[in-house]
């Protein structure tokens, strides 16, 4: 981690390469960590590396007010995403920004130094990640509305977006996955993967940004990953939406925008989609009648059965296994 760091008004302190006993929970397996306990507090600072991305996960439990003083001496485009408290930073020759829970911004800078400033008695949780800027034009490419900002980082002036952004539920999954995914040589790609579509995701916000936004957080994610695993388990039953929320622990009308965010279609959407495609599979792979497997997938009327299944795949389900016979056939 090539990364210099050093707080205002408390001696040199030593950093470790352990995880702080009360960050524990915080832990990324396979990332290189930075630790410390001082006056001021303490930090940990985790960083994974994945080649031309990287992301640098930090939570900071402070005691006394501190000023962070953070630098490199590489070229870095900036994507900074406040998860937990409120606080101020100054990017050198770019801005001032204050931050509060669920923000971000995008900077870019040729040499990067940043001081933050921290308050008593706060616990901060932030992550940025560093992205090549060969990659960042290439996205700027789908956002022409954004031109001033893709124009400033071609000509290789100091930069970021106009004002900081709330992040939206699809922003703060992509961030869940990869502050609760492992790091190893086998999972980089996908993580490379996650961070180029938050990016995008990122980027589109800031077209989009809405400041009447239902407010989430990591956590929340978590819920309504819980919620989709709760359908999962439980698809021949139905349950109504404020059940699941309870049963999760979650507000109803957060739920319901979150599910649809993340997954693509809200959850008695997802719970047909998962149904039919398991009675396809009954209809392909046995000869159960059809009134059975309706009953089996949770429905009380094998018309409604076939409707809906010829809704989804465009032929009843005895016209689907004649069809998939004839296939089992042709391949024999």
């Amino acid at each position: 981690m090539n990364l210099k760091i050093s707080a205002s008004g408390f001696e040199d302190f030593p950093l470790l390469n352990e995880v702080p006993k009360q960050f524990s929970e915080y832990y990324i397996p396979g990332s290189e960590v930075i630790s410390c306990v001082g006056g001021f507090g303490s930090f940990l600072q985790q960083y994974i590396d994945m080649g031309e991305i990287s992301f640098t996960y930090c939570i900071f439990d402070i005691r006394d007010d501190v000023q962070f003083s953070i630098s490199t001496l590489n070229p870095s485009l900036i994507c900074h995403f406040c998860l937990k408290g409120r606080y101020e930073f100054e990017v050198k020759f770019i801005d001032r920004f204050n931050f509060l829970e669920n923000q971000f911004n995008i900077y870019y800078t040729q040499s990067f130094q940043k001081s933050i400033f921290l308050k008593k008695g706060t616990q901060y949780v932030c992550m940025y990640i560093s992205y090549p800027v060969s990659f960042i034009l290439y996205a700027l490419n789908f956002f022409p509305a954004l031109d001033e900002f893709h124009s400033n980082i071609r000509s290789l002036n100091p930069a970021s977006l106009k004002g900081n952004l709330k992040l939206n539920v699809q922003c703060i999954d992509f961030i869940n996955k990869l502050i609760r995914s492992p790091f190893s040589y086998f999972t980089k790609n996908y993580q490379i993967n996650i961070s180029k579509r938050l990016l995008f995701a990122m980027l589109k916000q800031a077209l989009e940004n809405n400041t009447d936004q239902i407010k989430f957080m990591v956590e929340q994610v978590d819920t309504i990953h819980a919620a989709k695993e709760f359908i999962d388990g439980n698809l021949p039953y139905h349950f109504s939406i404020p059940h699941i929320a309870r049963k999760v622990g979650i507000n109803e009308q957060k739920l319901k925008k979150g599910f649809k965010e993340i997954f693509g279609m809200g959850l008695y959407a997802y719970r047909q989609e998962e149904i039919l495609k398991m009675a396809k599979c009954e209809v392909e792979q046995t000869t159960k009648p059809v009134k059975q497997i309706a009953l089996r997938n949770g429905y009380k009327n094998a018309n409604n059965f076939s409707s809906a299944f010829k809704k989804r795949f465009g032929m009843s389900p005895l016209e689907w296994r004649k069809q998939a016979c004839k296939y089992e056939n042709c391949m024999q």
